[in-house]
Order: C-alpha cells, then sequence, then structure tokens
C-alpha cells in the first residue's frame, strides 16, 4: 500500500459517506476523499489542489519536482493527468446530509442541490430588520405568525407597520378608541378627543362666560346653566361695574387724544405762522416765487394715521398674517400730490421682528400734470407720545435721493415703489413711553420744503 503524506490543508471531500470509503478514493496528502483527482505517472492519485500546493512548497527547486509519495521526478505538464474516472465513482458515493438532524442520503454529486432545499438547514428570516436565524423547516411559521418585524396592519387606521412596533403606533394613532379623560364614559377616536373635551364632554371644567366681567368661578359643563342661574344677580353687578370703568377710561383717553390734537395744532399753527413770515420777509426783498410758496403751503398741511386695535395687529403680524396694514390715501394739499402709507408692525428687511417698518408710496393723482417732478420734498414721519404735557416725540425725516429715482418719479402705474425706513422705531423703544395709548397709536406725516440735491 502507498504511503499516506499529511498535508497541511484539507481540500478534498470531508463528507460522511454511508458506506467506508475504498483507499483508492483517498488523497495520499490530505487523507479525504479525492476532489478533482489527479494520477501521476508513477501511479498515485492525488487532489488537485493538494498536489499543485505541495508542489508550490518547492519554490526555488528546479522541475522536475518529486512525487510526494516515491520521490519519483515528474514533470507536471506532462507526467499529471486529470482522473475523471475516478471522479466520476466518487460523485456516485454515498453520503449522508451534514445538518444535524436531516436523515437525507444520496450521491455525492447532488449534496449542493440537496442543501438549497434542506429543511433542516439554518436560515435567516425574510423580513427586513430581523436578524434570526431559523431551520428552514420552521421559516414559513416564523416569518408569518412569530417574527416580531412580521407585518401587520393597524386594527383602527389600516396603516401598516411591524408587530413589535405595534404598541407604540397605538400610543399615537389618531384613529385609536380612546376614554374621555374626565371620566363622562364616552369613547372616540383619538383625534375626535380635543373637540370633544373643549365643546361637548359635560365633565369637563370650564370658565364662567362672566370670566371677563371678574367671576372666577370654573364649574363643569353640564353644570354651567346652573351656576348662571344661580349667579344671576352678580354677573349684572359685575358687567354694569366693567361696563362703568369702560366709559371711565374712554372718557379720560378721549380727553388725552383732545389735548394732544389741541397742542399739535398749535404747533403746527405757530410753525405755518413762522413759515408765512419767512415768506413775506422773501415778498419784500422782490423774490418772485409765488407758485413755489403756494406749493409749499399745501404742502405742509400734516396728515395723521391712526391706528386702532394695534396691540391685535402686532399678533396677526408676528404669526405671519395681515404683516402690512396700509393707511387710506391723503393729498399733501389742496393740488398736491397723492400719497399712502404703508406700515409694518413686526418690521421688513433688516428690522424684521425687531422693529417698526413704515413707508410712503406715490399714488397717481389728479394734478400729477401741474406739480413739478420728481418729488423732492422731505417728508417726515411723527410717532405721536400720548404722554400727557409731554411733547418727546420719534420723529424721522426722509429725503429725496437719486438712488431710488423709481419712487420719486412721476407715477406711470397707480404707483410707485415704496420708500421709508425699515427700522423706524424697534419693539423695545415702542414700550419705553406711551406711544400706544388704549391700544391706539398715532403715526403723523408731513411733507416739508423743497429738498435741494
Amino acid at each position: 500500500m502507498a504511503q499516506r503524506i499529511i498535508g497541511p490543508l484539507s481540500v478534498g471531500y470531508d463528507e460522511e459517506f454511508v458506506n467506508p470509503l475504498d483507499d483508492d478514493f483517498t488523497c495520499l496528502i490530505c487523507q479525504v476523499a479525492l476532489r478533482e483527482p489527479v494520477l501521476t505517472r508513477c501511479g498515485h492519485r492525488f487532489c488537485r489542489l493538494c498536489l499543485e500546493q505541495c508542489f508550490s512548497r518547492q519554490n526555488g527547486q528546479r522541475c522536475p519536482y518529486p512525487c510526494p509519495v516515491d520521490r519519483a521526478e515528474l514533470v507536471y505538464e506532462k507526467d499529471v493527468f486529470p482522473d475523471k474516472a475516478t471522479e466520476r465513482k466518487i460523485l456516485s458515493l454515498a453520503i449522508k446530509c451534514p445538518t444535524e438532524g436531516c436523515v437525507w442520503t444520496g450521491e455525492l454529486r447532488q449534496k449542493q442541490n440537496h442543501l438549497l432545499s434542506c429543511r433542516y438547514k439554518a436560515v435567516s428570516c425574510t423580513n427586513q430588520n430581523c436578524k434570526v436565524t431559523v431551520l428552514r423547516k420552521d421559516l414559513d411559521e416564523h416569518v408569518g405568525f412569530l417574527c416580531p418585524w412580521r407585518f401587520t396592519m393597524c386594527t383602527y387606521c389600516n396603516t401598516p407597520l411591524p408587530k413589535c412596533q405595534e404598541e407604540e403606533h397605538y400610543r399615537e394613532c389618531k384613529k385609536f378608541q380612546v376614554e374621555c379623560p374626565h371620566g363622562c364614559g364616552a369613547k372616540m377616536q383619538r383625534e375626535k378627543l380635543s373637540h370633544h373635551t373643549g365643546g361637548e364632554c359635560p365633565h369637563a371644567q370650564v370658565w364662567c362666560p362672566y370670566h371677563p366681567m371678574g367671576c372666577e368661578v370654573m364649574v363643569q359643563r353640564e353644570q354651567l346653566e346652573s351656576h348662571l342661574d344661580s349667579s344671576a344677580r352678580r354677573h349684572l353687578d359685575l358687567a354694569c361695574a366693567k361696563l362703568n370703568t369702560n366709559q371711565e377710561q374712554y372718557k379720560e383717553t378721549t380727553r388725552k387724544l383732545e389735548n394732544k390734537i389741541e397742542a399739535l395744532e398749535k404747533q403746527f399753527k405757530e410753525k405755518f405762522q413762522l413759515f408765512e413770515l419767512q415768506i413775506q420777509l422773501t415778498t419784500n426783498l422782490g423774490i418772485k416765487r409765488d407758485n413755489e410758496i403756494l406749493k409749499l403751503k399745501e404742502e405742509s398741511q400734516p396728515f395723521v394715521w391712526k391706528i386702532e386695535h394695534f396691540r391685535e395687529i402686532s399678533k396677526d403680524a408676528k404669526r405671519g398674517r395681515n404683516t402690512v396694514i396700509s393707511s387710506c390715501n391723503f393729498y399733501t394739499g389742496p393740488n398736491g400730490y397723492r400719497l399712502v402709507l404703508d406700515m409694518y408692525p413686526n418690521g421688513n428687511g433688516v428690522g424684521k421682528n425687531t422693529h417698526i417698518s413704515v413707508y410712503v408710496k406715490i399714488l397717481k393723482g389728479k394734478y400729477d400734470a401741474v406739480l413739478p417732478w420728481p418729488f423732492r420734498k422731505a417728508v417726515t414721519f411723527t410717532l405721536i407720545d400720548q404722554e400727557e404735557n409731554r411733547m418727546l416725540n420719534h420723529v424721522m425725516t426722509l429725503s429725496y435721493n437719486q438712488g431710488y429715482s423709481d419712487a420719486y418719479a412721476r407715477p406711470v402705474t397707480d404707483s410707485n415703489i415704496a420708500n421709508g425706513f425699515p427700522t423706524f422705531i424697534s419693539h423695545q423703544e415702542l414700550r419705553r413711553r406711551r406711544y400706544i395709548d388704549d391700544d391706539t397709536l398715532f403715526l403723523q406725516v408731513q411733507t416739508g420744503p423743497p429738498w435741494h440735491c
């Protein structure tokens, strides 16, 4: 019998054969069933890879190579031959399935096909995110009934979701049935709960409708009618007291406003008288500027924009609703320019969220054909401080600027582009004085003498 050579690497068929393996079918190097057997000229059989690895360890030595069994000299290309007959016999040998629990036996050549369907082979779950391996025979049951990542449908909203996330989904599902938290016994979909508690639930705690008048009682909705019946006299007293307070506040505000208007009229009258004196002096010097003087007098008439409910307007602007409000159209004088004011309560451009922004726009007017263009008047914005006997007002003046020629040219459409102050007054400074009184703000605009480049 030929000598067996123990190789460092087993590359043959290491299978469990049904019958004992014949020595002629065993590789003399790896000592297991031959895989791709070759026959040497000296009559020994080896696995093809075993023999090639054995020869490769002879690196540095010249051919011919020595046979691993009897050291006979071999030239690989001429003295080593594929042994197809022996390979067919080996592939026909009966083997057992290597998978524990499987009783299959068959020819060696059928092994790979069998392993692809072996019911006892461990395979991975086919559900996404599941890392579990199970026997192939248990795969269908695991995938369909046991896997925590199997997909199921929400009973309430029909949303597909993994089984392991079902409880988490139920805690947020808008269609999930929940009970009223106030204990009225009603059940409804979660998305309808706020509507129920806000307007239907008889056990929900609600304020008395006279809460704005001063009633501090909070009762269950079902007891509200009883509360109103039992407290009718007290509610009437509260309403009367509130009405009286509002009337007094209105009278006080009206009085302050009348005083302010009277003071402004006096101030403007004094300025106008001074201006008339300047005109008289100019006339005495022989300067013929009658047309300019007339226009200047006309354009010196101020426009006061009264903005009521200003706090609510500011809240809407901060929420992104009604970000700009506009005044009514007005003329600077009997034959003057036609203007309109725009205000951004929550700011515009660089003044966004921090300032009030104000702008003026020139509109197409009745007297445009006889007015000088471009518009070169100085526009003075005055935010009126409503503090009694106090005339410290916020004033800014806008003058003609060559860079805004489109804003001052004679209008060819309904209105020109706006020009003004994106940072007219900061929200912080607005609260330092009484620019807002009784939720009302006054912005005065007046055009002044021509501004020369």
